[in-house]
């Protein structure tokens, strides 16, 4: 186990397998939701970006993503061995509210909720209405994207044109006016 403290340079505050014995420590500590808890071993811990990659990770729309990128652009500093494990509470009660908020295109920072799990909610919805030829749904879940400045991450924007480009069969305007927003999100977010 390796207790950092996340500052401008961490600092290993406790480590198993040391000379002196362990003292555990218990504290409950409410975990609310969008909230994370990363836990990383000694190997992240000469990763001079590991602060500022992991935030963003946390942040990301797709945690999944998310560690990925920081995987990809830390490889090269990990100082040996390197686990990373990053937790991030998303509950389906509250997820009604999400989806609420969205179908009544109100701005979701007026009702204190998450940017993260609105990107992600969004993704999900845009995704099933794409699957479906709801063309209508998938412009407005993009165009409350733009509005509210939620950013969506390239790969996730590709992944919708796939899905958009295997359900339109022959292009019809309105499946062709997606597949155009669709390409102009992701030329932006690149």
């Amino acid at each position: 186990m390796l207790e950092m403290i996340l500052s401008p340079v961490p600092v290993i505050t406790k480590a198993i397998g040391q000379l002196q014995p362990l003292a555990v420590e218990v504290q409950e500590i409410p975990f609310a939701p969008g909230e994370s808890l990363i836990l990383a071993t000694d190997g992240m811990y000469h990763v001079s970006t590991f602060e500022g990659r992991t935030l963003s990770a946390v942040r990301s729309f797709s945690l999944a993503d998310g560690i990925s990128q920081l995987v990809r652009h830390s490889a090269d500093n990990f100082a040996d061995d390197a686990t990373i494990a990053i937790l991030r509470r998303n509950d389906v009660s509250d997820r009604i509210k999400y989806i609420d908020v969205l179908e009544k295109g109100e701005d979701y920072r007026q009702h204190d909720l998450f940017g993260h799990i609105v990107g992600a909610t969004l993704l999900e919805q845009c995704s099933d209405c794409l699957t479906k030829g709801n063309w209508t749904g998938a412009v407005t879940r993009m165009e409350y994207a733009e509005k509210f400045d939620i950013r969506l991450s390239r790969n996730n924007l590709i992944a919708l044109l796939d899905i958009a480009t295997a359900n339109t069969g022959t292009l019809f305007s309105a499946s062709r006016n997606v597949c155009d927003k669709l390409r102009q999100m992701i030329r932006r977010a690149s």
